[in-house]
């Protein structure tokens, strides 16, 4: 019978390693990322990207906003008031940023017409914003009324992408019970053969303790009287 319970034992305490590794592992190296994020190419945009309304708030949580432009041209991220930002772009090229096309990419539709805009630098219908030199990220809080993000280079070249990043909540409720639960079962499989291992120990000591089988108690008084005293 213990020939049969050690494997069982042993498996139960593989079952439990495996429950804790896999705990750890949701927490870890299986841990989704802590955000999404969405991008739009922009190379043919013309010289400005807006966003329609809504957009800004497509996801909960402030929203990074990523621009990249070619080479070190000048990229300018900017919240703009929606009736600045239309009457800024009004019959000039530009790409408007509508949704999200599928989870990882930015849904644009493109207007046609001029190819250049006012130089949006030191613009004062830009509220706040960021601006850089061949990247410039801004960070997009919500806000009351009615706002527009809006993407330019230096009037005449848009920057080449857009990105959009939000924050993600990550739940693995799953790991904490699945490391308790391991460790649990490893230590009672631990316990159950460190047990039997115990009491194997002390049966093998008692037999080698008794008297060989056979032998009467006069044969073994005769073998006492035999042996030389001490």
């Amino acid at each position: 019978m213990r020939r049969s319970i050690v494997p069982m034992l042993a498996l139960l305490a593989l079952l439990g390693l495996a429950a804790v590794g896999t705990g750890i592992g949701l927490r870890t190296i299986w841990l989704p990322e802590d955000t999404v994020s969405a991008t739009a190419g922009l190379a043919e945009a013309g010289p400005v990207a807006v966003t329609a309304p809504g957009v800004m708030e497509l996801r909960p949580g402030p929203v990074t906003v990523t621009a990249r432009g070619q080479g070190e041209g000048a990229v300018h991220i900017a919240r703009i008031r929606e009736q600045d930002a239309l009457a800024w772009v009004r019959g000039a090229q530009h790409a408007t940023i509508t949704g999200l096309a599928n989870e990882n990419t930015l849904a644009t539709t493109l207007t046609e017409g001029e190819t250049t805009v006012p130089d949006p630098a030191g613009s004062v219908l830009w509220l706040d914003g960021a601006q850089g030199r061949g990247e410039a990220s801004y960070t997009w809080n919500s806000t009351s009324g009615r706002y527009l993000l809006a993407v330019a280079g230096d009037g005449s070249d848009a920057p080449t992408s857009l990105t959009m990043t939000w924050p993600r909540e990550v739940s693995t409720p799953a790991a904490v019970p699945l490391v308790v639960a391991g460790i649990i079962t490893f230590m009672l499989a631990a316990a159950a053969a460190a047990g039997l291992f115990l009491r194997a120990g002390r049966l093998a000591g008692v037999r080698a303790a008794q008297p060989p089988a056979g032998r009467s108690s006069s044969q073994r008084q005769d073998l006492a009287q035999k042996e030389p005293s001490a």
